[in-house]
């Protein structure tokens, strides 16, 4: 990925001035698990190469954030069948800063093809939730070998980690902090997880994402590189001076020094006839296919799974909606991407929690370990339209009220939406209108004068 790599290869032979491959041409010789392993030693070139590209590379940097953007959307939520294990896990994700791990790993599992998470035990003083075992991510990068059976890769021994730690500046806190260490450490597997993709079913190591991008992106920030030099360079101009004179005279003009200073603007500069400055202007040039940068474009955008119209250099080309609801292989690759993160990665950690919380006696025995987790959508539906078949759904019997009031508030952004609580309010709010009979809406029946009320009325009418 250095530009000192130049004098290297593309797969169609050497080119000169333009980037190499990342990885030689490479054909398995033989049957068998042994020539598809990516060794540790293509695993860290692998590893080095996609973290310089995520840092330095644009287009490399864009391609993981926006997978884990869609994936992730603004968080992942979870809704388990008992409402103790309920708050238990809320107040676990928050204690562990879950939140903000799951986006890290999500990008991690990208970039580096694989993820290593490893249980901590909590500290001695900890009481409650609060000492339940925790999860930390560890750099795949420092381990070594996954120890195997040789004829089934999933009986695990052990993963041995080799690595020089970071360097302390402060040391010597209660000697706990050395300037420097090195580690050489087994871990048990039942202390890891290890989540490993774009591999195939006889692999030890994972594969990042950008791997089969790698040469394609280096080639797209090249092609940009060689355009922007050559805007600079027809940006520039040269000053041409003729002078009307022998030799002699043009030496005595190259020996005066303050000929070389370029006037500034507004300024006067005085001289004869015989002297004549001038500046030339490059003349643009129009040489070269302006589609290459598209293609090169699109072939990222392949390897990466995702729309090319999302990659587009010029701004304002498309939005989320339409490029998912558009370009169905994208929104598989996202939501297979989904599948695996809740499969390996969240499910048995709060599998995990919850077990252990019981062992504690935090959690009773006999509670149900059943939770759902809650992705974000990754196709915009039309809102009438799903509001209206949350509806039908609770009319037909299908859901509850309870399911119908939190799928509703769910789909308009609602995030703290208490049912109980909306309920009670909703029950204060509410006054009962007085009862209307049918009878009360009947006009009276008129009523007949007897003779007695006649002759009164007459005599009152003469009065007046």
């Amino acid at each position: 990925m250095r530009e000192a790599d130049f004098n290297q290869t593309f797969d169609g032979g050497p080119i000169t001035g333009l980037s190499a491959s990342v990885f030689e041409e490479f054909t398995p010789q033989t049957g068998g698990p042994y020539f598809k392993q990516m060794y540790y030693s293509d695993f860290i070139k692998m590893h080095a190469q996609c973290f310089s590209a995520i840092n330095h590379n644009p287009f490399a940097k864009f391609v993981i954030a926006t997978t884990a953007n869609f994936v992730m959307g603004r968080g992942i939520k979870f809704k388990a069948e008992d409402e103790t294990v309920q708050d238990l896990l809320e107040q676990y994700w928050k204690i562990n800063q879950m939140a903000r791990r799951t986006r890290i790993m999500c990008k991690d599992l990208g970039w580096q093809g694989e993820l290593m998470l490893r249980w901590k035990p909590a500290p001695i003083e900890a009481k409650g939730i609060a000492a339940l075992s925790r999860i930390r991510e560890v750099d795949p990068s420092g381990c070594w070998e996954v120890i195997c059976n040789p004829n089934d890769i999933e009986e695990i021994f052990a993963y041995h980690f080799q690595y020089a730690t970071p360097y302390n500046i402060f040391t010597d806190y209660a000697g706990k902090v050395p300037p420097m260490s090195y580690i050489i450490e087994q871990v048990k597997p039942d202390e890891m997880m290890h989540i490993k993709i774009n591999v195939s079913s006889g692999e030890k190591r994972g594969r990042s994402d950008l791997l089969a991008d790698l040469d394609w992106i280096k080639r797209l920030k090249d092609y940009f590189n060689a355009r922007i030099i050559k805007a600079w360079m027809e940006a520039n101009f040269l000053e041409d001076i003729a002078i009307d004179g022998s030799d002699d005279d043009i030496q005595a003009y190259l020996n005066n020094s303050d000929n070389y200073t370029i006037p500034e603007p507004g300024s006067s500069r005085v001289h004869n006839k015989r002297v004549v400055h001038s500046f030339l202007e490059s003349k643009t040039s129009q040489t070269g296919n302006t589609d290459i940068g598209r293609d090169i474009i699109g072939v990222v955008a392949i390897g990466a799974n995702l729309p090319p119209s999302y990659m587009e250099v010029q701004a304002g080309i498309s939005n989320k909606a339409s490029a998912l609801t558009g370009v169905e292989p994208a929104t598989k690759f996202l939501e297979g991407r989904q599948l695996t993160l809740e499969t390996e990665v969240f499910a048995p950690i709060a599998e995990h929690v919850i077990r252990e919380a019981k062992r504690m006696g935090l959690l009773n025995s006999g509670v149900s370990e059943k939770v759902e987790f809650i992705w974000p959508e990754l196709r915009q539906e039309d809102t009438k339209t799903k509001l209206t078949n949350i509806v039908l759904a609770r009319t037909e019997g299908v859901i509850s009220k309870k399911t119908e009031a939190s799928m509703i508030a769910t789909e308009l952004k609602i995030t703290t939406y208490d049912y109980a609580a909306e309920q009670a309010e909703i029950a204060r709010e509410y006054i009962p209108e007085p009862m209307i009979t049918p009878e009360d809406n009947e006009p009276e029946p008129a009523k007949t004068l007897s003779a007695e009320d006649k002759t009164a009325y007459k005599a009152n009418s003469r009065r007046k």
